[in-house]
C-alpha cells in the first residue's frame, strides 16, 4: 500500500463504496457518508470532491467468467453475496453521492 492509497480521499472513496454496497436507501447512505467525513477527517472542505474523483481510480470487480456466470449466481444466492454488475453499481452510486454531498457541504 502506498501512501497514495492510504490518502484521506482514497479512504472516504472507498467508505462511500462500501456504505453503497451495503445500503439501498438513500438517506441511510448519505448518513452514513457524511458522519464517517465528519468522525473521521473533521470535515475539511474539498475532501468529499477529491474522494469522488478518487473513486475512478478504485479496482473495478472482476466479472465472471462466461462459463461460471449461472454457478456463482447460484453461489451468491445461497452466500448473499455481491455480483461484480452490483459492485459496479455501487462504485457507480458512491461517485454520485460524494458528487451531490461535494456540492452540498463544500
Amino acid at each position: 500500500m502506498t501512501d497514495e492509497d492510504s490518502s484521506p480521499a482514497v479512504l472516504l472513496a472507498s467508505v462511500a463504496v462500501s456504505v453503497c454496497d451495503a445500503w439501498s436507501d438513500p438517506d441511510t447512505r448519505r448518513d452514513q457518508v457524511l458522519a464517517y467525513w465528519r468522525a473521521s477527517f473533521g470535515s475539511p472542505p474539498g475532501l468529499l470532491l477529491a474522494a469522488a474523483e478518487r473513486v475512478a481510480a478504485l479496482p473495478l470487480p472482476v466479472s465472471d467468467a462466461v462459463k461460471d456466470i449461472e454457478r456463482m449466481a447460484r453461489f451468491r444466492d445461497l452466500t448473499g453475496a455481491t455480483s461484480p454488475e452490483e459492485e459496479l453499481v455501487a462504485i457507480i452510486d458512491a461517485r454520485a453521492l460524494l458528487e451531490d454531498l461535494a456540492r452540498e457541504f463544500g
